[in-house]
């Protein structure tokens, strides 16, 4: 029978270590939380949600090829699985459970990837307008509101003649 005697010191050299971990975690949680963007915090948990959600959905689980699945539609269509295929190796790794975690992950990496380069070019598309518009945001609003005070001056003149067939094209307006 093996007993084992932990002494004072390895216990709170034990302590010591555990506030030590406990303290780093807080200091990279709270980096995490006030240096890194909201939307790229909540694009990296969206994508590693949707990973995630994907791996049923694509089918090559533990115990084979989900029936019902992404997977099982794409080897009812190829028949006999090629050794070395991209089939295969998609089946190991989800027979190994490497995808369970894998997917989560690529989610995480590619989602922020994919919003920033949607900020980038929604961004881009605002300079470009901005230089294409000479007159600015202010003058367009303008131009729409005068715009939408005569399209209510022709409405009123088509109730005050009381048409009874109003043409179509006044009714769009």
């Amino acid at each position: 029978m093996l007993i084992c005697v932990i002494s004072a010191p390895a216990v709170s050299n034990a302590r010591r270590l555990a506030e030590i971990v406990r303290k780093a975690i807080g200091e990279c949680w709270n980096a995490w939380q006030t240096k890194v963007p909201r939307r790229i915090r909540y694009s990296i948990y969206a994508g590693a949600l949707l990973g995630l959600a994907f791996y049923p959905i694509l089918g090559f689980c533990g115990a084979g090829v989900l029936k019902g699945s992404i997977a099982a539609a794409i080897q009812s269509s190829i028949g006999n699985v090629a050794a070395g295929s991209l089939f295969a190796i998609m089946q190991s790794l989800g027979a190994k459970g490497i995808l369970v975690w894998l997917l989560p992950l690529v989610g995480a990496v590619i989602t922020p990837v994919v919003v920033e380069l949607i900020v980038w070019i929604h961004n881009r598309i605002r300079r470009i307008l901005k230089y294409l518009v000479p007159f600015g945001s202010a003058a367009i609003a303008q131009l729409e509101e005068m715009m939408e005070t005569i399209q209510n001056r022709i409405r009123e003149m088509v109730k005050l003649t009381q048409y009874r067939s109003t043409p179509t094209f006044l009714l769009a307006m």
